[in-house]
């Protein structure tokens, strides 16, 4: 009964949706082959109103709804703003799902929707319904903005790395700067989509930045192997001075907007003769507020 009810719900959005919308939806127009028919000219569309993306979204309870809700955008070209607004509200119903289930959901209670997958966390301990941003950037393709559609692709990329388990990166030093580089450089050329947390951004529309990750690895915190490295004094771990030596040396890196950061840290511990204590990590702090 409550998924008919959530079904009937879903029916009842979407019809009230397509009512509101300002104006028809216009012609596409494609070329007769198969290579373009699946890429839209997204110069032949209307662009959907953000504002309208926003508003209609609040009354999303269930991923069921959000999911149904993607039909909305069809034939419009979707600009960053209504994309963004789309994927807060993933994010919101996915978070509130896995919430629901004490965050733990069996097979039975997979909704199985496209735009959703369910995934083990915490050593497979636990269960999330997360948002599969893959599946959103495939169905949305030829109707975003270049930086919409490489934002897509960035958050992809986070979930099949897997960064964090029990609070610490599960990469190697140069994995993680590897990463930050690549960050970098998405952040660099669409900085409208850099999301910094604060205290009124809840969790599920909290971006990861190349910021974040750079503090764990100038700090040579917090990696594979490395369990509570923030917390100590002494020797610098050989793998942090090698992965700063191989950062610096990378010509691919040295337009990286953090590599005179990287630089000066090595530095640090340079003249500090490779250890760590709590003169160079307030060195290293101020490097990072600069």
């Amino acid at each position: 009964m409550k998924k008919l009810f959530c079904l009937c719900l879903a029916l009842c959005l979407l019809a009230g949706l397509s009512a509101c919308k300002k104006t028809p939806k216009p012609e596409i127009t494609t070329r007769e082959n198969a290579t373009t028919r699946e890429s839209v000219t997204t110069q032949s569309m209307q662009a959907i109103d953000p504002e309208d993306v926003l508003s209609a979204s609040i009354g999303i309870d269930t991923p069921e709804q959000a999911d149904a809700f993607l039909s909305y955008f069809d034939g419009y070209f979707v600009p960053d703003e209504a994309l963004r607004a789309y994927v807060s509200c993933l994010r919101r119903t996915a978070y509130a799902f896995t919430e629901e289930n004490d965050w733990y959901i069996p097979e039975d209670r997979d909704p199985e929707l496209p735009l959703f997958r369910v995934e083990a966390f915490d050593e497979g301990e636990s269960h999330a319904l997360l948002v599969s941003y893959g599946a959103l950037g495939e169905a949305l393709r030829g109707r975003l903005s270049e930086g919409g559609a490489a934002w897509l692709a960035e958050l992809a990329a986070d979930g099949a790395e897997a960064l964090w388990s029990y609070g610490y990166l599960q990469v190697s030093f140069d994995e993680l700067a590897g990463i930050i580089v690549r960050k970098a450089a998405f952040e660099t050329k669409h900085p409208g989509f850099i999301t910094q947390w604060n205290d009124e951004t809840p969790d599920w529309d909290y971006t990861t930045t190349a910021m974040d990750l750079l503090e764990e690895y100038l700090h040579g915190n917090k990696t594979v192997g490395h369990p509570g490295a923030d917390f100590r004094n002494g020797p610098a771990d050989p793998d942090v001075i090698a992965s700063f030596e191989a950062f610096l040396a990378n010509e691919a890196y040295r337009d990286c907007v953090y590599y005179d950061m990287v630089r000066a840290v090595y530095g640090l511990l340079e003249a500090n003769n490779w250890a760590y204590d709590d003169e160079v990590r307030e060195g290293i702090d101020g490097v990072l507020g600069a």
